[in-house]
């Protein structure tokens, strides 16, 4: 791990999983094994990305750790709770950004506030215009979700997971969808928030460069049940743009990275 530091709650790690396995029934009622003794831990503002083969049980576990579903074995904390305890500081950014198309950019931003039933005033709205700012598209604010390209929706999206300032936010392949232009330059936004804004990530990817790119730790998951081969650190210093990609240790980390999947 990175950081071994404490936050400034004192929690010590924001993601602890320890031995979890995951049994599924199928629809003839057989047993289907998704993760097996699954361990992680993930520090209060480290970025680990996990890769792996299709069905190998990657975004199993991050909802696990979310908490849309429990374990079948293990024990899995989140900022020190247990993840059966709801909280207001993680957020989820998912492969399709699930926008309210009744309500305008802006809106849909706040959307969280008014959830948690907290007052939406000139602060808040500040802050929800700011974060469109550093996403590209508040000249955008007053339109609905179906008049902006996907990847201008997913823009929104992760502007509305980051309006509560969460301590850890997940995401579930929030790039999949997009063409490979809009991803590069949406993974160099995430960058650019990440280090203006930092948080613990926990971020799920098909995409070797992109793990390499983004994370400080890249994770190798097995085939099906999923379980962890490699632990993969990414000495690449920060702050990161794209321009890393062009670096001779970015390939070779890559190269890395790819064996432990073959």
């Amino acid at each position: 791990m990175l950081d071994q530091a404490f936050d400034a709650s004192g929690v010590e790690t924001a993601i602890d999983v320890a031995s979890a396995s995951q049994v599924f029934r199928s629809s003839s009622g057989a047993r289907v094994a998704a993760l097996h003794d699954v361990s992680l831990t993930v520090g209060p503002r480290e970025f680990v990305s996990i890769v792996g083969p299709s069905g190998c049980g990657k975004s199993t576990l991050l909802r696990i750790v979310a908490g849309l579903i429990a374990p079948t074995a293990g024990a899995v904390s989140v900022l020190g709770s247990s993840v059966g305890v709801r909280r207001r500081d993680v957020s989820l950014v998912f492969q399709r950004p699930a926008l309210l198309p009744w309500l305008d950019i802006l809106d849909n931003v706040l959307f969280p506030l008014r959830h948690m039933g907290r007052n939406v005033g000139a602060a808040e709205r500040e802050r929800a215009l700011g974060l469109l700012s550093l996403m590209g598209i508040a000249d955008f604010r007053a339109m609905r979700p179906n008049e902006l390209s996907g990847g201008m929706q997913q823009r929104v999206a992760i502007c509305r997971a980051l309006i509560t300032d969460p301590r850890l936010l997940l995401m579930d392949e929030p790039f999949a969808a997009l063409d490979a232009l809009t991803r590069d330059e949406l993974g160099g936004e995430l960058l650019r928030l990440c280090a203006l804004q930092p948080k613990a990530v926990l971020f799920i990817t098909h995409s070797i460069a992109e793990a390499v790119t983004l994370s400080d730790r890249v994770l190798v998951m097995s085939p099906r049940p999923g379980h962890f081969r490699r632990d993969c650190p990414i000495p690449l210093p920060r702050p990161r743009d794209l321009g890393v990609t062009r670096e001779p240790l970015f390939q070779e980390l890559c190269s890395h990275v790819r064996d432990a999947i073959a």
